[in-house]
């Protein structure tokens, strides 16, 4: 699969992310993280096989600037 690489800016394009999107991790380790806690899924077609995303955020998936896969928590649209 391939994945747009991710910049930030602040101009309209969709592989580009306005700065004041971003939403600040802490790092606590394994799947918790400051203010984003991740819950594994239990049922479903990837029950066992996928992590809840906390729906207070927008999600986008792309490679950074090291060209590191990464899932990226944005603020919602109108927030």
């Amino acid at each position: 699969m391939e994945y747009p690489h991710l910049t930030v800016v602040n101009k309209d394009n969709p592989t580009e992310i306005d700065n004041e999107k971003l939403v600040n991790i802490t790092d606590k380790g394994g799947l918790a993280a400051g203010n984003i806690c991740f819950t594994r899924r239990r049922e479903g077609w990837f029950g066992g096989k996928a992590v809840y995303l906390p729906e207070q955020y927008d999600w986008v998936i792309g490679r950074d600037d090291y060209g590191t896969l990464c899932l990226v928590p944005l603020k919602k649209m109108g927030q």
